[in-house]
């Protein structure tokens, strides 16, 4: 089968790009995909079956870096509801200048504080996923990808890539944050309600790491819907070390 062939087989539930990349082992084969082969190619699992494991088996990889050695010049974030209350695909998109030479790589991290939030994880552009892991920390559900660059940078040097993440969990949210640790120039946020609507949004910010999200505050930090039932914030240059955000009620 060529990939188109096998894409189409498998509903389209991932990209052209990312089977090239589980098939060239720059990618280890996702939850989704897997579950993918089950139902619409069954014959298929048991002779995989002994790759899919080794490819997931725990290995000694070096600690997690987030971010880099990179100046963040643009940062995209893209939230989209359907059937439900909780978020079914983020998209992020980064553009950055590499500070040093020799830089490959960008540590990108998702958390929740609901035990049940789990993501299924795809490249877009820009390069592959490398590794990505779950760990849960006082109460804290953290995704932590590592995603590799189809080039190497030297100090200067402007790349950009995104990520595509599946949510396969339906527990209502009512806020998406946002933390820099690194200079950021410009950074957007936008959450789309293709299901069910909020009733009011608004967004914050800054706070100091643990402060709680206000509730509904004065005019001017209201949001107001688009016609197709989205929101967003755009943060010129963010403090450091502080939380942004939108937040709802349904």
């Amino acid at each position: 089968m060529r990939q188109k062939d096998l894409v189409d087989a498998l509903d389209h539930v991932i990209a052209r790009s990312t089977l090239a990349n589980v098939e060239v082992g720059r990618e280890k084969p996702s939850n989704r995909l897997w579950s993918a082969i089950a139902t619409h190619l069954p014959d298929w699992v048991e002779p995989l079956r002994p790759w899919y494991d080794a490819a997931h088996k725990l290995n000694q990889d070096p600690p997690f870096e987030l971010s880099g050695p990179y100046e963040i010049l643009n940062a995209t974030y893209a939230y989209t509801f359907r059937d439900h209350r909780a978020p079914e695909e983020i998209v992020q998109v980064r553009r950055i200048r590499a500070l040093t030479d020799g830089n490959d790589g960008y540590g990108l991290q998702l958390s929740n504080n609901s035990g049940s939030f789990d993501l299924d994880t795809e490249s877009l552009w820009g390069g592959w996923i490398e590794r990505h892991s779950r760990r849960v920390e006082d109460g804290e559900n953290m995704h932590l990808t590592r995603f590799h660059f189809d080039r190497t940078l030297r100090r200067g040097q402007v790349h950009e890539f995104a990520t595509r993440a599946w949510v396969s969990h339906d527990e209502p949210a009512s806020t998406v944050t946002v933390m820099f640790t690194r200079p950021t120039g410009q950074v957007s946020v936008t959450l789309n309600f293709l299901g069910p609507r909020p009733t009011q949004v608004w967004s914050f910010g800054p706070l100091l790491d643990g402060q709680d999200e206000p509730p509904p505050g004065p005019p001017e930090r209201m949001l107001t819907a688009t016609p197709n039932g989205s929101y967003a914030i755009r943060l010129d240059g963010p403090q450091l070390a502080r939380r942004y955000g939108i937040a709802w009620q349904w």
